[in-house]
């Protein structure tokens, strides 16, 4: 699980003040998933929240495999990369 502050950090980076605040609809879901390259998680699954969402995206096999380079820093980073790609999908309405 990604801590919160790491979650936060993201946020703030590219401009999103409260990333806590924001409730996904099923629209968005659909738009990140899309653009992160992963299978369609629902805004149920997720309960409408980025930090859920990113949570399952870090672990999903798509994500995995299209960022795995086969070092350990990298499978250590892949929540960080979820983080920063779902934040980044998210803005870019």
């Amino acid at each position: 699980m990604i801590p919160v502050k790491k979650l936060a950090y993201y946020a703030k980076c590219h401009g999103l003040d409260d990333v806590f605040d924001v409730e996904l609809s099923e629209e968005d879901c659909v738009r990140i998933c899309g653009k992160v390259g992963v299978r369609h998680y629902t805004a149920a699954e997720c309960h409408g929240s980025i930090y859920d969402l990113v949570n399952m995206v870090f672990e999903d096999p798509d994500f995995v495999n299209c960022h795995h380079t086969g070092t350990d820093l990298n499978e250590i980073r892949m929540i960080d990369y979820a983080a920063n790609e779902i934040v980044k999908a998210y803005l870019k309405q």
